[in-house]
């Protein structure tokens, strides 16, 4: 897989983002490529590092299409422990991954049980 780049969605209910570089793992799981980012819990699965990436921009993108659209994004992202400020100037910052080890099973078991790879990528947010 890529290990620079950068992760682009395409919902239709936002025109405005916020472009941030969350961390990435990726790892290989009963010979699937996994792709998976701790920030959002949201994972993408294929044969090739291709299509895990094709599959996490797919899953990504329809996560941040229902959110929106419910008007759930915000609540989601704090549920997930992001800090989300209280006007569209106040900084978003992501979870720390320390934080995400104690909060997040899915995270620390691939931290625990598989080898993987970390890297950062930017993903564009809706604002």
């Amino acid at each position: 897989m890529a290990n620079k780049g950068s992760v682009s969605a395409k919902w239709q209910g936002r025109q405005m983002t916020i472009t941030m570089e969350l961390p990435f793992f990726s790892f290989i799981d009963n010979g699937f490529f996994v792709l998976y980012c701790p920030a959002l819990d949201l994972s993408g699965y294929g044969k090739t590092p291709e299509a895990a990436e094709n599959s996490f921009t797919t899953v990504m993108n329809e996560y941040f299409e229902y959110t929106t659209t419910n008007n759930t994004l915000i609540a989601d992202l704090q549920r997930l422990g992001w800090k989300i400020g209280e006007d569209k100037n106040d900084p978003v910052t992501p979870p720390l991954i320390s934080d995400l080890i104690s909060t997040n099973e899915n995270f620390t078991e691939i931290l625990n049980n598989y080898p993987f790879t970390k890297y950062d990528r930017l993903v564009a947010i809706p604002a």
